[in-house]
């Protein structure tokens, strides 16, 4: 009988615009306020989206998957980090923000599941 070595790597590094959320942060021209629940991909009621002026960032079926079973430990010990090309001060401020707010699960921010194998109080993943 054979094996099969699972391989999981030690890091995987997501571009947020246009792969994990829509819209890019850089055409937004207000910091997230309100938030929008809904549907988080059949695991419940939650922050699905957030309002910034007339648009809402809201996370692709497809990443929020992904990120779920990131969440659920599907992945580990692989970690998470981002690559941001949000190239204004305010167009990170607005990601940073979103971050905050946006769910995966019910009461699991975006950023929490993030930070998921980093020690605390680090944020150099999520620049």
């Amino acid at each position: 009988a054979s094996t099969t070595a699972r391989a999981t790597p030690r890091l995987v590094v997501l571009d947020m615009d246009d792969c994990v959320w829509r819209p890019e942060m850089f055409t937004l021209d207000a910091m997230p306020s309100d938030p929008v629940r809904g549907d988080l991909g059949g695991r419940g009621e939650g922050v699905a989206g957030v309002k910034s002026g007339f648009e809402t960032i809201r996370v692709f079926p497809g990443a929020l998957r992904a990120l779920q079973e990131f969440h659920d430990g599907a992945h580990d010990p692989c970690r998470l980090a981002v690559a941001s090309s949000a190239d204004t001060p305010f167009a990170a401020a607005i990601a940073q923000a979103a971050l905050d707010v946006l769910e995966v699960v019910p009461g699991v921010t975006l950023r929490s599941v993030l930070n998921r194998g980093w020690p605390e109080g680090f944020d150099g993943h999520v620049r």
